[in-house]
Order: C-alpha cells, then sequence, then structure tokens
C-alpha cells in the first residue's frame, strides 16, 4: 500500500467515525473541521479542498451516502402536480402539519449567517415548525424589509436567535441584521446563539486568525483580538444541542402536545378523504 492510499484510507475511516459519533446529515465544511481537530488534514484552504474532494469520492464510490450530507442550498423549481384528486388528497395527509406555535407565549425563529449550514439547521429545526432565515452575508434591504413586514404580524414577544462566524464580517452581519430589524420597528430580543470565542477553549478548537484585509479588522481586534472561529467548526451534536434546548426553552409542552393530538385527527381526515374519492373512481391514470 502506497503512503498516499494509506493516508487516504486513514481519511477515509475517520470520515465514517465522525458519522458515527454525529447525526448525519452534516455540512462537508463541518466533516472537514473534525478531521482538521484531529490533525488528519491542514487547517487551511488546501486542507478543505484536500477533504472537499475525498468526501466526493467517499460519496462516488458509495462508501457514504449521500443523503447524509446537508446541501439544501440548491433546489429544482417546478410547480407542485398530482395524478388525480385521490393523490393530492394523499400528498396533503402526508404533508399536513398545524402551525404548533399559534399556542405558545412566543414567537421563536432563527437566522443564520451562512447558506452552506442551511441544510444542518433546517434538519433541525424542521421538526419544530420553527422558521429559518439564511441571511447569506450581508443581507438586502428588501430581504430585511419583508421579513419585519412578516413579525409586524406576530403578536406576541419576539425572540431571534442567531447562527454565525465569530469574526469580523460574521460580528458586523449580526449588528447589522439587529440595527436595520429595529429600524423597521421589530421589537425583539436577539440572541447569538453560536458560535463564540469562548467556544475555542470549551471545545478545544483551533482558531483562526482575523484578516488583516478585512476592513472591520481593526474594530473587531480592538474588542476581541485576533482570534476567529467559523461555526461550522463546532461539534455537530453540541450545535444541534444549543438549537434544540433554545427552542424547547419557549415551548408550553401541554399546549404543544394538544396540538399534536389535534393535527393527527385531521391529518386523519385527509386520509379518509383519499380513499373516498379512490372508491369513487376518483384517480386517473
Amino acid at each position: 500500500m502506497t503512503r498516499r492510499t494509506a493516508n487516504s484510507q486513514a481519511l477515509i475511516d475517520a470520515i465514517l467515525q465522525v458519522f458515527q459519533k454525529y447525526k448525519p446529515p452534516l455540512t462537508v465544511r463541518q466533516i472537514y473541521y473534525q478531521l482538521a481537530s484531529v490533525g488528519l488534514v491542514p487547517l487551511s484552504q488546501q486542507g478543505y479542498r484536500q477533504a472537499q474532494r475525498l468526501l466526493l469520492e467517499v460519496r462516488e464510490r458509495g462508501v457514504v451516502p449521500w443523503a447524509y450530507f446537508a446541501d439544501r442550498t440548491r433546489r429544482r423549481i417546478q410547480p407542485a402536480q398530482w395524478n388525480g384528486l385521490a393523490d393530492f388528497a394523499d400528498s396533503v395527509s402526508r404533508q399536513y402539519r398545524r402551525d404548533l406555535w399559534q399556542s405558545q407565549p412566543e414567537h421563536v425563529e432563527f437566522w443564520l449567517e451562512k447558506d452552506a449550514m442551511a441544510g444542518f439547521v433546517g434538519e433541525v429545526l424542521h421538526g419544530y415548525g420553527v422558521p429559518l432565515y439564511v441571511a447569506r452575508g450581508f443581507s438586502s434591504a428588501t430581504f430585511i424589509y419583508e421579513a419585519a413586514g412578516a413579525l409586524a404580524e406576530v403578536n406576541k414577544p419576539i425572540c431571534i436567535y442567531y447562527l454565525g462566524d465569530h469574526d469580523p464580517s460574521g460580528m458586523a452581519i449580526e449588528q447589522s441584521l439587529i440595527s436595520r430589524l429595529k429600524e423597521f420597528g421589530v421589537d425583539a430580543a436577539f440572541s447569538r446563539l453560536a458560535i463564540t470565542l469562548d467556544d475555542i477553549d470549551t471545545f478545544a478548537l483551533k482558531p483562526l486568525q482575523a484578516k488583516k484585509s478585512d476592513t472591520r479588522y481593526r474594530g473587531y481586534v480592538a474588542e476581541h483580538g485576533t482570534a476567529t472561529v467559523e461555526l461550522d467548526a463546532l461539534p455537530p451534536d453540541e450545535l444541534r444541542r444549543r438549537i434544540v434546548s433554545a427552542v424547547e426553552s419557549h415551548i408550553n409542552v401541554t399546549d404543544w402536545n394538544n396540538l399534536l393530538r389535534t393535527e393527527k385527527l385531521e391529518r386523519e381526515t385527509f386520509v379518509g378523504l383519499a380513499e373516498r374519492i379512490r372508491g369513487a373512481g376518483g384517480e386517473h391514470g
């Protein structure tokens, strides 16, 4: 076995261990940070590209299922279509969900700096029906204005959790978001859920150095020092735990479970409707 082959096999074994340790789906960058944390790839652009190539290889070879990787940033756009009314009723019964937050005392939503993390975070939030806004860097004024318009319809306390990098741009993006929402009249409690500089010591993360080329470098260093850390570096199970804990801290369990029971009954109604349509010959090929 050549040195290169041996190194590749060691990386493949480490990738499999990452998926055994952390529940998929995971992003490529999350896996890269786990490999870098144990010294299997360098913490650099070269190391990231090396991890990218190998992660593509393990998918193409069938070593790791494609579904284990989170990437919701690329989507096919197509109108919804059904094969008759019974098919439509079946689809509704599968997709129907009650707004379980209507009886909760607070409105909760998440804002995410990085598009690449949307698949992972969205997967965690999906079961709770919590909205996720992906800022994709510095959001346009129109995007934030539309988000503020939706929040204007909320007649209860609003709690917004932010997930982003702790670096000059990541901190500026967060502050810009908060300022703009306030300018548009949003009264909300904002909280940075991840990532923080304290996470570097807590989870033995390898910090990066702030880029001097960033126009916000001086202000950041004056307040935080030169160390930076990306959201992707946080162990996936810890990020998942924080998100779940934050969401569940706002849930009144009794009201939540009551609406879940209502949702189940309503879904069964749609199932019965689909069966009656199919029995009446309403299914067309």
